[in-house]
Protein backbone atom coordinates (compact mmCIF):
# COMPACT_ATOMS: atom_id res chain seq x y z
CA UNK A 1 0.00 0.00 0.00
CA UNK A 2 2.65 2.52 0.93
CA UNK A 3 4.92 1.83 -1.87
CA UNK A 4 1.71 2.60 -4.16
CA UNK A 5 0.91 5.57 -2.81
CA UNK A 6 4.73 6.88 -2.85
CA UNK A 7 4.16 5.89 -6.56
CA UNK A 8 1.23 7.95 -7.18
CA UNK A 9 2.75 11.23 -5.59
CA UNK A 10 6.23 10.65 -7.36
CA UNK A 11 4.20 10.42 -10.22
CA UNK A 12 2.14 13.90 -9.57
CA UNK A 13 5.37 15.36 -8.19
CA UNK A 14 6.70 14.90 -11.82
CA UNK A 15 3.97 16.26 -13.33
CA UNK A 16 5.04 19.15 -11.05
CA UNK A 17 8.33 19.52 -11.76
CA UNK A 18 7.90 19.11 -15.53
CA UNK A 19 6.01 22.09 -15.58
CA UNK A 20 8.92 24.13 -13.59
CA UNK A 21 10.81 22.70 -16.29
CA UNK A 22 8.66 23.67 -18.97
CA UNK A 23 8.64 27.37 -17.55
CA UNK A 24 12.27 27.37 -16.57
CA UNK A 25 13.07 26.34 -20.25
CA UNK A 26 11.01 29.32 -21.29
CA UNK A 27 12.06 31.75 -18.77
CA UNK A 28 15.81 30.94 -19.77
CA UNK A 29 14.87 32.10 -23.29
CA UNK A 30 13.19 35.36 -22.22
CA UNK A 31 16.44 36.23 -19.63
CA UNK A 32 18.52 35.41 -22.70
CA UNK A 33 16.56 37.90 -25.15
CA UNK A 34 17.24 40.28 -22.22
CA UNK A 35 20.48 39.76 -21.73
CA UNK A 36 20.43 40.60 -25.29
CA UNK A 37 18.73 43.77 -24.68
CA UNK A 38 21.20 44.64 -22.12
CA UNK A 39 24.06 45.28 -24.27
CA UNK A 40 21.36 46.95 -27.11
CA UNK A 41 20.37 49.64 -24.77
CA UNK A 42 23.72 50.45 -22.61
CA UNK A 43 25.62 50.53 -25.89
CA UNK A 44 23.19 52.42 -27.86
CA UNK A 45 21.80 55.07 -25.44
CA UNK A 46 24.74 55.45 -23.09
CA UNK A 47 24.82 56.07 -19.30
CA UNK A 48 22.90 59.00 -19.44
CA UNK A 49 19.91 58.27 -21.70
CA UNK A 50 19.72 54.58 -20.34
CA UNK A 51 19.35 55.84 -16.84
CA UNK A 52 16.65 58.18 -17.89
CA UNK A 53 15.23 54.78 -19.59
CA UNK A 54 15.13 52.79 -16.28
CA UNK A 55 13.46 55.77 -14.20
CA UNK A 56 10.46 56.20 -16.94
CA UNK A 57 10.29 52.34 -16.71
CA UNK A 58 10.43 51.66 -12.74
CA UNK A 59 7.70 54.37 -12.83
CA UNK A 60 5.81 51.85 -15.32
CA UNK A 61 6.40 48.94 -13.39
CA UNK A 62 5.24 50.74 -10.02
CA UNK A 63 2.09 52.06 -11.63
CA UNK A 64 0.97 49.22 -13.28
CA UNK A 65 0.07 46.68 -10.72
CA UNK A 66 -1.73 49.16 -8.86
CA UNK A 67 -4.36 49.21 -11.74
CA UNK A 68 -4.43 45.46 -12.00
CA UNK A 69 -6.61 45.78 -8.64
CA UNK A 70 -4.58 42.46 -7.72
CA UNK A 71 -7.12 40.74 -9.69
CA UNK A 72 -4.54 38.68 -11.38
CA UNK A 73 -3.76 37.01 -8.27
CA UNK A 74 -7.50 36.81 -7.84
CA UNK A 75 -8.08 35.00 -10.96
CA UNK A 76 -5.74 32.25 -9.96
CA UNK A 77 -6.70 31.82 -6.32
CA UNK A 78 -10.45 31.28 -6.93
CA UNK A 79 -10.76 30.31 -10.81
CA UNK A 80 -7.73 27.18 -10.77
CA UNK A 81 -10.03 24.50 -9.47
CA UNK A 82 -13.05 26.00 -11.55
CA UNK A 83 -14.27 23.61 -14.24
CA UNK A 84 -17.74 25.38 -15.14
CA UNK A 85 -16.88 27.42 -18.30
CA UNK A 86 -19.26 29.98 -17.79
CA UNK A 87 -18.15 30.71 -14.21
CA UNK A 88 -15.01 31.14 -15.39
CA UNK A 89 -15.43 33.26 -18.43
CA UNK A 90 -17.63 35.99 -16.07
CA UNK A 91 -14.73 35.73 -13.82
CA UNK A 92 -12.18 36.85 -16.70
CA UNK A 93 -14.52 38.70 -18.60
CA UNK A 94 -15.45 40.58 -15.57
CA UNK A 95 -11.96 40.84 -14.13
CA UNK A 96 -10.84 42.19 -17.62
CA UNK A 97 -12.98 44.97 -18.37
CA UNK A 98 -12.23 45.82 -14.69
CA UNK A 99 -8.62 46.28 -15.37
CA UNK A 100 -8.98 48.15 -18.50
CA UNK A 101 -11.14 50.82 -17.06
CA UNK A 102 -8.62 51.59 -14.36
CA UNK A 103 -5.47 50.95 -16.45
CA UNK A 104 -7.25 53.67 -18.58
CA UNK A 105 -7.32 56.02 -15.39
CA UNK A 106 -3.62 55.67 -14.41
CA UNK A 107 -2.41 56.10 -17.80
CA UNK A 108 -4.41 59.14 -18.33
CA UNK A 109 -3.01 60.79 -14.33
CA UNK A 110 0.26 60.13 -15.86
CA UNK A 111 -0.60 61.79 -19.16
CA UNK A 112 -1.93 64.75 -16.96
CA UNK A 113 1.34 64.51 -14.42
CA UNK A 114 4.00 63.84 -17.17
CA UNK A 115 5.57 67.57 -17.13
CA UNK A 116 5.88 66.99 -13.05
CA UNK A 117 7.26 63.81 -13.80
CA UNK A 118 9.64 64.71 -16.15
CA UNK A 119 10.59 68.19 -14.05
CA UNK A 120 11.52 66.04 -10.75
CA UNK A 121 11.96 62.84 -11.63
CA UNK A 122 14.07 62.75 -14.75
CA UNK A 123 15.14 66.58 -14.39
CA UNK A 124 14.50 67.17 -17.85
CA UNK A 125 10.88 68.36 -18.48
CA UNK A 126 11.81 69.81 -22.22
CA UNK A 127 13.62 66.78 -23.34
CA UNK A 128 11.40 64.20 -21.34
CA UNK A 129 7.57 65.40 -20.82
CA UNK A 130 7.02 63.87 -24.34
CA UNK A 131 8.41 60.61 -23.17
CA UNK A 132 6.43 60.36 -20.26
CA UNK A 133 2.97 60.85 -21.97
CA UNK A 134 4.15 58.13 -24.88
CA UNK A 135 5.03 55.53 -22.10
CA UNK A 136 1.95 56.28 -19.83
CA UNK A 137 -0.01 54.13 -22.48
CA UNK A 138 2.20 51.01 -21.65
CA UNK A 139 0.50 50.82 -17.83
CA UNK A 140 -2.77 49.57 -19.89
CA UNK A 141 -0.56 47.44 -22.13
CA UNK A 142 1.32 46.00 -19.54
CA UNK A 143 -1.71 45.14 -17.08
CA UNK A 144 -3.93 44.11 -20.15
CA UNK A 145 -1.29 41.53 -21.59
CA UNK A 146 -0.43 40.33 -17.47
CA UNK A 147 -3.92 39.34 -17.47
CA UNK A 148 -4.30 37.47 -20.19
CA UNK A 149 -1.15 35.39 -20.07
CA UNK A 150 -2.66 34.80 -16.50
CA UNK A 151 -5.44 33.05 -18.02
CA UNK A 152 -3.06 30.20 -19.13
CA UNK A 153 -1.48 30.08 -16.35
CA UNK A 154 -4.14 29.49 -13.70
CA UNK A 155 -5.56 26.43 -15.93
CA UNK A 156 -1.91 25.14 -16.13
CA UNK A 157 -1.57 25.49 -19.99
CA UNK A 158 1.78 26.14 -19.67
CA UNK A 159 3.10 25.43 -23.19
CA UNK A 160 0.73 28.33 -24.30
CA UNK A 161 2.02 29.91 -21.71
CA UNK A 162 5.35 29.78 -22.17
CA UNK A 163 5.62 30.16 -25.71
CA UNK A 164 3.70 33.52 -25.57
CA UNK A 165 6.29 35.00 -23.11
CA UNK A 166 9.13 33.92 -25.47
CA UNK A 167 7.33 35.44 -28.60
CA UNK A 168 6.79 38.71 -26.75
CA UNK A 169 10.21 38.90 -25.66
CA UNK A 170 11.39 37.94 -29.38
CA UNK A 171 9.44 40.86 -30.94
CA UNK A 172 10.27 43.28 -27.94
CA UNK A 173 13.75 42.79 -28.63
CA UNK A 174 13.65 42.55 -32.34
CA UNK A 175 11.96 45.94 -32.86
CA UNK A 176 13.96 47.87 -30.06
CA UNK A 177 16.77 46.69 -32.61
CA UNK A 178 14.72 48.14 -35.27
CA UNK A 179 13.95 51.21 -33.81
CA UNK A 180 17.07 52.03 -32.57
CA UNK A 181 18.57 51.57 -36.21
CA UNK A 182 16.32 54.37 -37.65
CA UNK A 183 17.06 56.31 -34.93
CA UNK A 184 14.11 56.69 -32.40
CA UNK A 185 16.53 56.59 -29.16
CA UNK A 186 13.72 56.27 -26.14
CA UNK A 187 10.75 56.38 -28.09
CA UNK A 188 11.92 53.68 -30.20
CA UNK A 189 11.90 51.16 -26.71
CA UNK A 190 8.76 52.54 -26.03
CA UNK A 191 7.70 51.88 -29.36
CA UNK A 192 9.10 48.28 -29.29
CA UNK A 193 7.35 47.54 -25.86
CA UNK A 194 3.54 49.17 -26.90
CA UNK A 195 3.86 47.09 -30.20
CA UNK A 196 4.74 43.49 -28.14
CA UNK A 197 2.05 44.25 -25.28
CA UNK A 198 -0.24 44.90 -27.98
CA UNK A 199 0.68 41.44 -30.05
CA UNK A 200 0.72 39.23 -27.29
CA UNK A 201 -2.68 40.60 -25.95
CA UNK A 202 -3.97 39.92 -29.46
CA UNK A 203 -2.79 36.42 -29.75
CA UNK A 204 -3.75 35.43 -26.07
CA UNK A 205 -7.39 36.57 -26.02
CA UNK A 206 -8.15 34.70 -29.52
CA UNK A 207 -6.61 31.34 -27.78
CA UNK A 208 -8.81 31.94 -24.52
CA UNK A 209 -12.10 33.10 -25.93
CA UNK A 210 -12.39 30.24 -28.99
CA UNK A 211 -12.13 27.69 -25.34
CA UNK A 212 -14.49 30.03 -23.29
CA UNK A 213 -16.48 32.11 -25.62
CA UNK A 214 -17.23 35.86 -25.06
CA UNK A 215 -20.72 37.11 -23.35
CA UNK A 216 -20.72 40.49 -21.88
CA UNK A 217 -19.46 40.31 -18.28
CA UNK A 218 -22.21 40.81 -15.33
CA UNK A 219 -19.69 41.98 -12.53
CA UNK A 220 -21.62 39.33 -10.06
CA UNK A 221 -18.98 38.20 -8.25
CA UNK A 222 -16.28 41.29 -8.78
CA UNK A 223 -17.00 42.17 -5.20
CA UNK A 224 -15.41 38.84 -3.67
CA UNK A 225 -12.58 38.90 -6.37
CA UNK A 226 -11.86 42.83 -5.26
CA UNK A 227 -11.94 41.60 -1.59
CA UNK A 228 -9.13 39.17 -2.09
CA UNK A 229 -7.04 41.13 -4.88
CA UNK A 230 -7.21 44.79 -3.37
CA UNK A 231 -5.42 43.90 -0.37
CA UNK A 232 -2.63 42.87 -2.95
CA UNK A 233 -2.41 46.55 -4.51
CA UNK A 234 -0.33 48.28 -1.70
CA UNK A 235 1.64 45.38 -1.92
CA UNK A 236 2.90 45.57 -5.61
CA UNK A 237 4.04 49.45 -4.61
CA UNK A 238 5.37 48.65 -1.86
CA UNK A 239 7.12 45.97 -3.41
CA UNK A 240 8.32 48.23 -6.04
CA UNK A 241 9.69 50.63 -3.24
CA UNK A 242 11.92 48.22 -2.03
CA UNK A 243 13.39 46.77 -5.71
CA UNK A 244 13.06 50.02 -7.30
CA UNK A 245 12.81 53.63 -5.64
CA UNK A 246 16.84 53.30 -4.79
CA UNK A 247 17.06 54.32 -8.46
CA UNK A 248 15.26 57.37 -7.86
CA UNK A 249 17.65 57.76 -4.61
CA UNK A 250 20.30 57.40 -6.70
CA UNK A 251 19.18 60.36 -9.53
CA UNK A 252 18.30 62.49 -6.41
CA UNK A 253 21.95 62.23 -4.54
CA UNK A 254 24.13 61.46 -7.31
CA UNK A 255 23.86 61.95 -11.36
CA UNK A 256 21.71 59.98 -14.28
CA UNK A 257 24.79 58.12 -15.06
CA UNK A 258 24.93 56.46 -11.98
CA UNK A 259 21.33 55.32 -11.99
CA UNK A 260 22.27 53.43 -15.09
CA UNK A 261 25.83 52.01 -13.74
CA UNK A 262 23.56 50.45 -10.93
CA UNK A 263 20.65 49.49 -13.09
CA UNK A 264 22.76 47.58 -15.43
CA UNK A 265 24.31 45.17 -12.41
CA UNK A 266 20.47 45.44 -11.01
CA UNK A 267 19.68 44.03 -14.21
CA UNK A 268 22.63 41.45 -14.08
CA UNK A 269 21.60 39.54 -10.78
CA UNK A 270 17.72 39.16 -12.04
CA UNK A 271 19.46 35.84 -13.44
CA UNK A 272 18.61 34.43 -10.05
CA UNK A 273 14.94 35.93 -10.54
CA UNK A 274 15.00 33.85 -14.01
CA UNK A 275 14.26 30.59 -11.18
CA UNK A 276 12.19 32.08 -8.91
CA UNK A 277 9.65 33.12 -11.72
CA UNK A 278 8.93 29.32 -12.73
CA UNK A 279 7.96 28.90 -9.30
CA UNK A 280 5.77 31.67 -9.23
CA UNK A 281 3.97 30.89 -12.06
CA UNK A 282 3.38 26.99 -11.38
CA UNK A 283 2.89 26.94 -7.19
CA UNK A 284 -0.34 28.86 -6.87
CA UNK A 285 -2.58 27.60 -8.78
CA UNK A 286 -1.00 23.66 -7.80
CA UNK A 287 -1.55 24.11 -4.38
CA UNK A 288 -4.64 26.10 -4.03
CA UNK A 289 -6.14 22.90 -5.57
CA UNK A 290 -4.49 20.71 -2.84
CA UNK A 291 -5.23 22.61 -0.16
CA UNK A 292 -9.01 23.33 -0.93
CA UNK A 293 -9.25 19.51 -1.95
CA UNK A 294 -7.99 18.84 2.21
CA UNK A 295 -4.32 17.42 1.06
CA UNK A 296 -2.35 19.63 3.69
CA UNK A 297 0.51 16.75 2.99
CA UNK A 298 0.36 17.18 -0.38
CA UNK A 299 0.40 20.72 -0.56
CA UNK A 300 3.53 20.84 2.24
CA UNK A 301 5.55 18.62 -0.09
CA UNK A 302 4.78 21.12 -3.05
CA UNK A 303 5.98 24.32 -1.13
CA UNK A 304 9.39 22.00 0.13
CA UNK A 305 10.16 20.88 -3.21
CA UNK A 306 9.66 24.05 -4.58
CA UNK A 307 12.48 26.05 -1.92
CA UNK A 308 14.43 23.11 -2.87
CA UNK A 309 14.21 23.81 -6.74
CA UNK A 310 15.09 27.23 -6.13
CA UNK A 311 17.17 27.34 -3.79
CA UNK A 312 19.27 24.60 -5.47
CA UNK A 313 19.87 26.98 -8.87
CA UNK A 314 19.38 30.61 -7.01
CA UNK A 315 22.38 30.04 -4.65
CA UNK A 316 25.17 28.51 -6.99
CA UNK A 317 23.74 31.67 -9.39
CA UNK A 318 24.22 34.39 -6.83
CA UNK A 319 27.89 33.12 -6.30
CA UNK A 320 28.84 32.50 -9.66
CA UNK A 321 27.28 36.08 -10.73
CA UNK A 322 29.49 37.55 -7.69
CA UNK A 323 33.02 35.71 -9.07
CA UNK A 324 32.25 36.74 -12.93
CA UNK A 325 30.51 40.13 -12.34
CA UNK A 326 33.63 42.04 -13.69
CA UNK A 327 33.87 39.97 -17.07
CA UNK A 328 29.97 39.82 -17.39
CA UNK A 329 29.77 43.64 -17.64
CA UNK A 330 32.57 44.21 -19.61
CA UNK A 331 31.03 41.72 -22.13
CA UNK A 332 27.99 42.84 -22.00
CA UNK A 333 28.11 46.54 -21.32
CA UNK A 334 30.76 49.26 -22.32
CA UNK A 335 33.49 50.25 -19.73
CA UNK A 336 32.04 53.12 -18.14
CA UNK A 337 29.22 50.44 -16.70
CA UNK A 338 31.55 47.84 -14.94
CA UNK A 339 31.74 49.77 -11.71
CA UNK A 340 28.67 48.53 -10.47
CA UNK A 341 30.27 44.98 -10.34
CA UNK A 342 31.10 45.74 -6.79
CA UNK A 343 27.08 46.02 -5.99
CA UNK A 344 26.09 42.64 -7.19
CA UNK A 345 27.43 40.33 -4.30
CA UNK A 346 25.01 42.10 -2.25
CA UNK A 347 21.93 42.64 -4.73
CA UNK A 348 22.33 38.81 -5.08
CA UNK A 349 22.40 38.14 -1.62
CA UNK A 350 19.39 40.28 -1.16
CA UNK A 351 17.35 38.35 -4.08
CA UNK A 352 17.93 34.60 -2.10
CA UNK A 353 16.30 36.12 0.85
CA UNK A 354 13.56 37.38 -1.21
CA UNK A 355 13.24 34.13 -2.77
CA UNK A 356 11.94 32.65 0.88
CA UNK A 357 9.36 35.56 0.64
CA UNK A 358 8.00 34.89 -2.74
CA UNK A 359 7.44 30.82 -1.79
CA UNK A 360 6.37 31.26 1.97
CA UNK A 361 4.11 34.13 0.20
CA UNK A 362 1.99 31.48 -1.12
CA UNK A 363 1.15 30.53 2.53
CA UNK A 364 -0.71 33.41 3.02
CA UNK A 365 -2.34 33.72 -0.01
CA UNK A 366 -4.02 29.88 0.67
CA UNK A 367 -5.40 31.10 4.35
CA UNK A 368 -6.62 34.21 2.41
CA UNK A 369 -4.23 36.59 5.15
CA UNK A 370 -3.28 38.84 2.48
CA UNK A 371 -3.31 41.98 4.45
CA UNK A 372 -0.30 40.61 6.46
CA UNK A 373 1.86 40.83 2.64
CA UNK A 374 1.17 44.72 3.62
CA UNK A 375 2.47 45.07 6.70
CA UNK A 376 5.77 42.57 6.07
CA UNK A 377 6.65 44.13 2.79
CA UNK A 378 5.43 47.77 4.68
CA UNK A 379 8.43 46.95 7.33
CA UNK A 380 10.45 46.35 4.89
CA UNK A 381 10.23 49.12 2.69
CA UNK A 382 10.07 51.61 5.11
CA UNK A 383 13.66 50.26 6.46
CA UNK A 384 14.84 50.87 3.20
CA UNK A 385 14.12 54.03 2.61
CA UNK A 386 15.65 54.75 5.77
CA UNK A 387 18.90 53.06 4.97
CA UNK A 388 18.93 54.78 1.57
CA UNK A 389 18.78 58.01 2.88
CA UNK A 390 21.58 57.31 5.28
CA UNK A 391 23.78 55.18 2.74
CA UNK A 392 23.67 56.44 -0.62
CA UNK A 393 25.57 59.78 0.37
CA UNK A 394 27.82 58.51 2.17
CA UNK A 395 28.44 54.92 0.05
CA UNK A 396 26.83 55.82 -3.03
CA UNK A 397 25.75 53.28 -5.01
CA UNK A 398 27.34 50.60 -2.77
CA UNK A 399 24.76 51.99 0.13
CA UNK A 400 22.01 50.97 -2.17
CA UNK A 401 22.80 48.00 -2.94
CA UNK A 402 23.37 47.60 1.31
CA UNK A 403 20.32 48.90 1.91
CA UNK A 404 18.70 46.07 -0.47
CA UNK A 405 20.34 43.61 1.08
CA UNK A 406 18.96 44.43 4.43
CA UNK A 407 15.76 44.97 3.68
CA UNK A 408 15.20 41.70 1.76
CA UNK A 409 16.64 40.01 4.47
CA UNK A 410 14.28 40.85 7.07
CA UNK A 411 11.22 40.37 4.65
CA UNK A 412 12.36 36.57 4.06
CA UNK A 413 13.06 36.22 7.75
CA UNK A 414 9.67 37.88 8.59
CA UNK A 415 7.63 36.51 5.79
CA UNK A 416 8.76 32.84 7.24
CA UNK A 417 8.29 33.87 11.33
CA UNK A 418 4.67 34.96 10.02
CA UNK A 419 3.66 32.55 7.65
CA UNK A 420 4.53 29.45 10.21
CA UNK A 421 1.90 30.71 12.12
CA UNK A 422 -0.81 29.04 9.86
CA UNK A 423 1.02 26.43 7.81
CA UNK A 424 4.51 25.19 8.13
CA UNK A 425 6.52 22.95 6.17
CA UNK A 426 10.11 22.25 6.19
CA UNK A 427 12.32 24.63 4.72
CA UNK A 428 15.50 22.22 4.12
CA UNK A 429 18.45 23.93 6.35
CA UNK A 430 20.64 20.96 5.45
CA UNK A 431 20.20 20.82 1.80
CA UNK A 432 21.28 24.96 1.92
CA UNK A 433 24.25 24.16 3.84
CA UNK A 434 24.87 21.71 1.50
CA UNK A 435 24.36 24.09 -1.79
CA UNK A 436 26.11 26.92 0.19
CA UNK A 437 29.49 24.56 0.27
CA UNK A 438 29.22 23.26 -3.45
CA UNK A 439 28.66 26.91 -4.50
CA UNK A 440 31.96 27.80 -2.34
CA UNK A 441 34.12 24.79 -4.22
CA UNK A 442 32.56 25.84 -7.38
CA UNK A 443 33.08 30.07 -7.28
CA UNK A 444 36.86 29.01 -6.09
CA UNK A 445 37.88 27.01 -9.42
CA UNK A 446 36.03 30.20 -11.07
CA UNK A 447 38.56 32.45 -9.13
CA UNK A 448 41.39 30.32 -10.08
CA UNK A 449 40.40 30.07 -13.72
CA UNK A 450 39.86 34.08 -14.29
CA UNK A 451 38.15 34.33 -17.22
CA UNK A 452 37.81 37.31 -19.34
CA UNK A 453 36.68 36.67 -22.90
CA UNK A 454 33.52 35.35 -24.28
CA UNK A 455 34.90 32.30 -24.70
CA UNK A 456 36.29 31.99 -21.24
CA UNK A 457 33.16 32.61 -19.37
CA UNK A 458 31.16 30.46 -21.28
CA UNK A 459 33.95 27.70 -20.30
CA UNK A 460 34.25 29.10 -16.50
CA UNK A 461 30.34 28.68 -16.15
CA UNK A 462 30.01 25.46 -17.55
CA UNK A 463 32.81 24.31 -15.26
CA UNK A 464 31.04 25.93 -12.44
CA UNK A 465 27.91 23.81 -13.46
CA UNK A 466 29.85 20.82 -13.46
CA UNK A 467 31.65 21.42 -10.45
CA UNK A 468 28.58 22.30 -8.53
CA UNK A 469 26.40 19.45 -9.14
CA UNK A 470 29.33 16.99 -8.54
CA UNK A 471 29.43 18.76 -5.29
CA UNK A 472 26.18 18.41 -4.33
CA UNK A 473 26.38 14.67 -5.39
CA UNK A 474 28.97 13.98 -3.00
CA UNK A 475 27.58 15.97 -0.55
CA UNK A 476 24.10 13.87 -0.71
CA UNK A 477 21.78 16.34 -1.63
CA UNK A 478 19.31 14.61 -3.30
CA UNK A 479 17.65 11.53 -1.51
CA UNK A 480 17.13 8.38 -3.67
CA UNK A 481 13.65 9.55 -4.71
CA UNK A 482 14.41 12.66 -5.34
CA UNK A 483 17.30 11.28 -8.16
CA UNK A 484 15.06 9.07 -9.60
CA UNK A 485 12.52 12.03 -9.91
CA UNK A 486 15.47 14.19 -11.82
CA UNK A 487 16.38 10.94 -13.77
CA UNK A 488 12.82 10.03 -14.91
CA UNK A 489 12.29 13.97 -15.80
CA UNK A 490 15.63 14.03 -17.72
CA UNK A 491 14.39 10.72 -19.73
CA UNK A 492 11.16 12.98 -20.47
CA UNK A 493 13.39 16.20 -21.51
CA UNK A 494 15.31 14.23 -24.23
CA UNK A 495 12.47 11.91 -25.48
CA UNK A 496 10.59 15.66 -25.63
CA UNK A 497 13.25 17.42 -27.53
CA UNK A 498 13.83 14.53 -30.00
Amino acid sequence: MVATEDLFSIEEYKGYARDIGLVTGAHIAVSLLHFIRLPILTKWLGASLYGTWSLIWVTIVLITPVAMLGLGTAFIRFLAVERDVSRIREGFLSMVFTILAAGAFFSIVLILCSDLIASSVLGDINNSSHLVRLASFMILTQAISEMSIAFFRTFRQLKLYSTLMVMKAVIQVGLMVCFLLLGGEIRGVIFAVLASDILCIAIAFSVALRQMGFQLPKFTELKDYLKYGLPLVPSAAILWIIQSSDRYMIGYFMQAEDVGIYTSAYTLTYIISLFLRPIQVVLLPTISKSYDDGDMSKTKTYLKFSLKYLMMLSIPAAFGLSILASPLLRLLTTSEFVSGNVVIPLIACGILFYGYYQVCMHILYLVKKTYWLVRLLGISAALNIALNLLLIPKLGIVGAAVATLIAFASLGILTIVISFRHFKFDLGYFFIIKSILASAVMSTAIWLFKPSGVTEVIIAILLGIIIYFAMILVLKGFNKRELYLLKDLARFKSRHYQ
